[in-house]
């Protein structure tokens, strides 16, 4: 009988451990022991394509990813110039949304293009309270984003 709870005992806690590794991959502790969450809404400022860099401020949209803790994503351009929003435009134009699995330092992006499934990996290169840093796997391409402020 001591047997088995000990054994049903060290399986719920293998299992306990399993689930609170899953959580970490969500957040990660700096070095001021300060806890970062991938999670929020993220201004895209600067991309690095082709060794060219291309610098996102003062346009009249800002490029915006939302990441949720529920798992989904929205990727989409926010209307910055009032002239532009006072004309009709809607100020949110959505480019695209999915889910999204962070592994370790590995965000992938699965969304639907038309009626393809698009799947893009990047690594985070850094990320802090107020900074975005990802590589995208395949074409190398750098995004710098900062967290919108609450």
């Amino acid at each position: 009988m001591k047997f088995i709870f000990a054994a049903l005992l060290l399986l719920s806690t293998i299992f306990l451990q399993s689930c609170g590794e899953q959580e970490v991959n969500e957040e990660t502790i700096n070095s001021e022991n300060t806890i970062v969450t991938i999670n929020g809404d993220w201004t895209l400022l600067q991309e690095e394509k082709n060794g060219r860099k291309l610098d996102y401020s003062g346009k009249p949209t800002a490029v915006t990813l939302t990441i949720k803790e529920n798992g989904f994503f929205i990727f989409f351009d926010k209307i910055t110039n009032e002239k532009i929003s006072n004309s009709g435009v809607p100020k949110i134009q959505e480019r695209y949304k999915g889910q999204y699995e962070l592994n370790g330092k590995e965000l992938n992006l699965n969304h639907f293009l038309e009626d393809s499934l698009v799947s893009e990996s990047f690594l985070i290169e850094s990320l802090t309270p107020n900074e975005l840093i990802l590589k995208n796997t395949l074409t190398k391409n750098i995004q710098h984003y900062k967290k919108k402020e609450v």
